[in-house]
């Protein structure tokens, strides 16, 4: 599955209208909110590998922005460590 997509985190004092339009301003889509203490993460959509690549180098010259990163997909592989599962077991 090929996601296009980015987490924004934006400064403390930015409301969710503004947040909204420096994501139109990049071309990108708001697909969820994530919940934080003290400021507020977006998970941001983009149609293209490319159009990514644009919209974080422009965030991340936006002073509304805190961080930029992509939201990529992390998984864990221990099918060929048989030493793993005796360490576990013991």
């Amino acid at each position: 599955e090929d996601r296009n997509e980015i987490l924004v985190t934006f400064q403390e004092n930015v409301s969710g209208r503004k947040a909204q339009q420096v994501i139109e301003k990049a071309d990108g889509t708001v697909e969820e909110a994530l919940p934080s203490l003290d400021s507020e993460t977006l998970v941001v959509s983009l149609e293209t590998t490319k159009e990514q690549a644009a919209a974080m180098r422009s965030l991340e010259q936006s002073p509304e922005v805190e961080s930029v990163q992509p939201n990529y997909v992390y998984t864990l592989d221990i099918c060929g460590r048989p030493s793993f599962f005796k360490a576990v077991e013991s």
